[in-house]
């Protein structure tokens, strides 16, 4: 099982977790997607020492 997670770049407890909730029928996949609006502002100027 560590190796299978490791190879995917997963920690081998997230990969049990994911197993878990599979067995409980928890990952479904049926729910919608929850998106949330984004605002893309432009980076503030950096503030010289004045030196």
């Amino acid at each position: 099982m560590s190796v299978t997670a490791r190879r995917n770049g997963l920690s081998t407890s997230q990969l049990f977790t994911w197993r878990r909730l599979a067995r409980e029928g928890k990952l479904s996949g049926d729910a919608a997607p929850v998106l949330f609006p984004v605002e893309i502002t432009p980076a503030a100027a950096p503030i010289s020492s004045g030196a």
